[in-house]
């Protein structure tokens, strides 16, 4: 029985529950370290709650106390890439009783840059832990496109990746996500206008609009 007076646990038990039903990686809710555009080649990452899965067996609960913004790297001058805004656990940094809640920089948030290409593709899982070292569990939190030559960024760029557990959350603030591209119409009406879907959160959910007053 945890969370009683006298009680020692360890590390995995501490978050055991977290770990089941979230599946280890997770963040709080709609807002938590979600991404946006703040002007010019600058992102940031919201306030919020997240849990990082270490392995099978231990995830760390992890939080950002206030907006933290990240600067994006020089756009290429002639092709696009697509960067990776990650939040990672840096375990070079010893954990220590003398900060309450380890407020001594243990968590650290990094774009990691991607390469030019006609058509870019965001860093791989080896691109990320070469950026922040091996060892060191990581989200990821948004791809960023950045177009050839840009110098100002826009939120119609940035492309939620966050992990969730979608039973767990509200259905409608998700739906209310914007499409990172045009939705992929494949059947109109007077009536009605059906999509294959779009990235929520890393899942592709079906959706059909209907006019008011309208049945599909």
């Amino acid at each position: 029985v945890y969370n009683m007076a006298g009680g020692l646990h360890s590390a995995s038990a501490y978050t055991a529950f977290e770990n089941e039903a979230l599946g280890g990686n997770a963040v709080a809710s709609y807002d938590a370290l979600r991404v946006s555009t703040t002007g010019g080649m600058k992102v940031t990452v919201a306030k919020g709650n997240a849990l990082i899965r270490v392995d099978s067996e231990l995830s760390r609960r992890v939080a950002l106390t206030s907006p933290v913004d990240i600067t994006i790297t020089t756009a290429d001058t002639t092709l696009p890439r697509k960067d990776l805004i990650v939040v990672y656990i840096d375990t070079a940094v010893a954990p220590t009783t003398d900060n309450q809640d380890n407020v001594n920089n243990i968590l650290k948030l990094v774009a990691v840059k991607g390469i030019p290409s006609v058509s870019p593709q965001a860093p791989d899982d080896n691109a990320v832990l070469q950026a922040i070292g091996a060892g060191n569990p990581f989200i990821k939190l948004a791809q960023v496109i950045v177009p050839s030559g840009a110098t100002n960024l826009s939120d119609d760029l940035i492309l939620d990746v966050r992990p969730h557990k979608s039973e767990l959350y509200p259905a409608s603030p998700f739906i209310a996500i914007k499409p990172s591209q045009p939705w992929d119409i494949v059947y109109l009406t007077t009536k009605s206008i059906r999509s294959t879907g779009y990235n929520v959160y890393g899942s592709t959910v079906p959706i059909a609009i209907t006019a008011p007053g309208q049945e599909v």
